[in-house]
């Protein structure tokens, strides 16, 4: 069973037990919440399509972490022009685990985060596996060079 959600901007597939990363959401780690912006609905008989979307279904889960991801360095140069910028950005996000689909709750034959080795068992596709932490920025070095009459 899976479902197809719409939030920040963005539409995600997930399944019961899946952790998935969305972009920052407001609540603390354990927090529980629910997303009303269900646009399909696949149980394995039957798949709900909504217009755009399903009236009186909601998607639940729980906040798993809060965390930045890696960094992204941005380079902008202009040749001749002795125009170089280099920027970084590091994209806040939201882990949540799903808990239930409409009224279909987790069962123990779905995929799950196992605690103790940090691994998805049983993951379908596009299932994130490990445990959310902290990324380290990479560290950036100056090149220094040398121009023509400089020592």
């Amino acid at each position: 069973m899976y479902a197809v959600i719409k939030t920040g901007g963005k539409q995600y597939k997930v399944s019961l037990g899946e952790t998935v990363r969305f972009e920052r959401l407001s609540g603390k780690v354990g927090d529980t919440i629910h997303f009303g912006n269900v646009l399909m609905v696949n149980n394995d008989k039957e798949v709900n399509f909504g217009n755009p979307e399903l009236e009186g279904m909601s998607v639940a889960a729980e906040i798993v972490g809060q965390g930045k991801s890696k960094k992204v360095l941005i380079m902008k140069k202009k040749r001749r022009k002795n125009y170089r910028k280099t920027q970084g950005h590091r994209q806040l996000f939201t882990a949540v685990k799903i808990l239930s689909i409409g009224e279909m709750t987790q069962t123990s034959d779905v995929p799950y985060l196992d605690e103790a080795t940090g691994k998805t068992t049983g993951a379908a596709s596009g299932t994130i596996t490990g445990i959310v932490s902290e990324a380290k920025p990479k560290t950036i070095r100056k090149r220094t060079t040398k121009t023509k009459g400089s020592k």
